[in-house]
């Protein structure tokens, strides 16, 4: 229990530095979302700010000794040859032993079918938690979830489908981007939402982000090129640079495979993984939408002579991967 505390407690501190920091600076930035519990943050910490790179790594490291952390790594699979509009800088603080975690986002714009959905342009913009802390406008995150709903209906993740559901649906201030027939569309999803008629908010959210979509491009025409530079993103993502990775490992017996798949339940529960799969479970092209996010796919085989523990396997494996700050 004392453990779990200090644990705790540990990444608790990390991230009230990380926005002291921040603060000190005085860097304009605004978390995203998660942050009523703030510090407790579960999984990650998600920031939108124009911060030089450079200076985050600086922050970063500094308070990843001061806490003793064992890693702190950089990961650029969703930044390195994207636009501006879809580059998302991500940190992991990381204790193997400890299995102990914690995620750093930096958005540059909060982005929607390739348009940008919000963006900090002035001070004025943000709104304020506890009041030192800068958070993006509640209309924003309110409204925003409804399309962060649509995009999770097919998991499994019921806690966050109802929170979501339940923000939209209570929040009577909308952002609005000012396309046609938007007061309606939004009074129809609510309708939906609350029938839980799916097939039908589908529909409309597909119509609303189109909207968004064609009026942003109408009026900002040299910037087409987004489209087509965005599919190039996802092809980076999908076939050259996955966020997940594979791992190869070696069993004698069923026991030891049940051990091993005990451990990536673990490494799954304390969030160093999103998810773990054996990749003959999964057809080929699955494989490369699993591997988009910080999933793991195991190949095992039958050996005798195998050495390395599974910890340290996937210890050499993550830090391969991933830039070590």
């Amino acid at each position: 229990m004392i453990n779990y505390i200090i644990l705790k407690n540990k990444k608790k501190n990390t991230v009230k530095d990380i926005i002291n920091e921040l603060n000190k600076s005085n860097i304009k930035y605004g978390i995203l979302r998660n942050y009523k519990n703030f510090p407790n943050i579960k999984s990650d910490l998600d920031l939108i700010s124009n911060i030089n790179i450079s200076i985050i790594k600086i922050i970063l490291k500094k308070i990843r000794l001061k806490y003793k952390w064992d890693f702190l790594f950089y990961d650029n699979s969703k930044s390195k040859f994207f636009s501006k509009n879809n580059k998302i800088e991500t940190f992991y603080f990381v204790d193997f032993n400890k299995l102990l975690f914690l995620q750093i986002d930096f958005f540059r714009i909060l982005s929607l079918a390739s348009t940008p959905y919000f963006q900090i342009k002035k001070k004025e913009s943000l709104e304020y938690f506890k009041k030192n802390i800068p958070i993006i406008p509640i209309k924003v995150t309110n409204t925003y979830h409804v399309f962060q709903i649509a995009k999770i209906l097919h998991s499994k993740d019921n806690e966050k489908i109802k929170r979501y559901k339940k923000a939209f649906l209570q929040n009577n201030l909308v952002f609005e981007k000012k396309v046609i027939f938007e007061k309606k569309i939004i009074k129809s999803l609510k309708k939906n939402l609350k029938k839980n008629n799916l097939f039908n908010f589908k529909i409309i959210i597909f119509f609303y982000k189109f909207l968004i979509f064609i009026k942003y491009y109408f009026l900002n025409f040299s910037k087409v090129y987004l489209i087509f530079f965005r599919i190039f993103e996802l092809f980076l993502l999908y076939f050259f640079c996955p966020t997940g990775f594979n791992i190869k490992i070696s069993y004698n017996n069923i026991s030891e495979i049940n051990s091993y798949e005990k451990y990536f339940d673990k490494l799954k529960k304390s969030q160093i993984i999103n998810d773990w799969k054996y990749d003959h479970e999964m057809p080929f092209f699955y494989r490369k939408i699993f591997l988009e996010r910080r999933n793991i796919l195991i190949k095992k085989e039958k050996n005798s002579n195998k050495k390395d523990s599974i910890q340290n396997i996937f210890k050499e494996n993550f830090i391969k991967k991933y830039i070590r700050i």
